[in-house]
């Protein structure tokens, strides 16, 4: 394994770093995983071990992010949408990052609510159910998914396809969504 020299001393021979090659180094051409880093002593590069800790801290905030369904819900009705806020059976996020198994299904209380829009709405087995959920990412929620629901939704407004209401799912993993679909009788969920 050779030295590495910074572009500064590139071309003087006598100029070594403190990184040494990772063999595995060309690798990184074919994925984004953190390999082929180098090491300093028997340390990570201080630059790489700094970007791997600005990565988890964001990965971190990103999950810890609080969810506002209200506010999400509010957007979506002034886009022309209807929307119906549920809870998973996941207390808080503690429980839900713990028991992901709790995520998957609706709550008592919002099955039940579930079941009496459904029957107030007199939707009956709709083509198509967007069901949002905070999941591990509450900041991307609120980021994309009105603009992705409103955009993908107008797609079908002219077609022959009939839609249920957005329903989001606070503490939702992906799965809840298959409940969801079930109740509404839907032939696609997203």
């Amino acid at each position: 394994m050779g030295r590495l020299m910074s572009e500064k001393d590139k071309d003087n021979p006598r100029a070594l770093s403190f990184v040494t090659r990772d063999p595995s180094a060309a690798l990184k051409n074919f994925t984004d995983a953190r390999i082929g880093l180098g090491r300093a002593g028997v340390s990570l590069p201080l630059k790489d071990w700094l970007s791997f800790k600005l990565d988890h801290a964001r990965a971190r905030d990103a999950v810890l992010a609080p969810f506002d369904p209200e506010a999400v819900s509010r957007e979506l009705s002034e886009n022309g949408l209807e929307t119906l806020i549920l809870k998973s059976r996941a207390k808080d996020k503690k429980e839900y990052l713990i028991r992901p198994d709790l995520g998957r299904r609706l709550s008592p209380e919002s099955l039940s609510l579930l079941e009496t829009k459904i029957n107030d709405w007199n939707i009956k087995d709709p083509d198509v159910l967007v069901c949002v959920c905070d999941g591990l990412s509450a900041t991307a929620v609120h980021a994309h998914a009105v603009e992705v629901a409103v955009k993908f939704l107008d797609l079908l407004k002219d077609g022959p396809h009939t839609r249920a209401p957005v329903i989001m799912v606070t503490g939702g993993r992906v799965a809840v969504a298959d409940e969801v679909a079930e109740k509404f009788g839907a032939k696609v969920v997203i």
